[in-house]
């Protein structure tokens, strides 16, 4: 019987914004979902824990 490979999941590029009275754009990240861009964006960009609550995650490409 042949092995079952794991197909990769497929991740995105992600737009990443922190809501205030205007949203302000952050920059863009690749990962799998949202939450997971949200973390990643969390460490590439050294967002403050306060501020950490404030972010929006928008898929813009899926990249197979």
């Amino acid at each position: 019987m042949a092995a079952r490979t794991a197909k990769p999941k497929a991740t995105a590029v992600w737009q990443i914004t922190r809501v205030a009275k205007k949203a302000i754009y952050l920059g863009q990240v690749e990962a799998a979902d949202a939450e997971t861009a949200i973390r990643t964006a969390i460490k590439r960009y050294d967002i403050k824990p306060e501020h950490q609550d404030r972010l929006a995650a928008r898929r813009i490409v899926t990249v197979e």
